[in-house]
């Protein structure tokens, strides 16, 4: 949804709310029915907003906080991992666990799993080492799930639009709405736009 759908969901939700705060009809029956109409349809545009955004942004909130966990934790790791390696004399494994947060935004989200397992594959041998330096391997064995949830996570919306039957043609964004909208030019009350 756009900036000017949203502004005309926000002025449709003030009309609400001013249509069931407002009971002066001036005893016109008429206008009793054709405000119960529109409130109806201010209900139904509520409704629509909410099954198309409401789901969406669960799945994606799951995805971004299990790719940002693996994140936080493989960054965590890599930084005594580097420690180690610039003390022992292996900037072949300092430059492999050379890793900023930068590095993981730059890339796609299917990829940033495979930087963290990166950490992690340098860091298991070394655990009775990297013990001096705080990494324990309870850590590695909780980086290892994150890893594990932070692909479920983001494989599962790619294989859940791979398995789904083919939809019909889709309405651009908003079109739901702009039809509602529509709704009260077929009402007789004037409504300033």
């Amino acid at each position: 949804m756009n900036t000017k759908l949203s502004n005309k969901l926000a002025i449709h939700r003030e009309v609400q709310v001013f249509l069931n705060t407002t009971t002066a009809t001036h005893d016109l029956t008429a206008l009793t029915a054709k405000i119960a109409t529109l409130i109806i349809s201010l209900n139904r545009i509520e409704e629509l907003v909410n099954a198309q955004t409401l789901p969406l942004r669960g799945v994606l909130g799951v995805r971004d906080d299990a790719t940002n966990a693996t994140i936080n934790f493989a960054l965590a790791i890599a930084g005594p991992v580097r420690s180690y390696a610039a003390s022992h004399h292996r900037p072949e494994l300092a430059t492999f666990v050379d890793l900023t947060r930068q590095d993981f935004v730059v890339i796609r989200r299917g990829e940033r799993t495979r930087l963290a397992q990166r950490v992690l594959d340098a860091a298991q041998p070394l655990a009775t080492e990297l013990a001096a330096f705080g990494v324990t391997a309870a850590m590695l064995t909780d980086l290892k799930t994150k890893i594990d949830a932070s692909k479920v996570a983001v494989t599962c919306r790619a294989r859940q639009s791979a398995t789904r039957r083919p939809r019909p043609p889709r309405s651009p964004p908003g079109a739901v709405l702009k039809r509602k909208i529509c709704v009260f030019a077929s009402c007789d009350i004037t409504c300033v736009r």
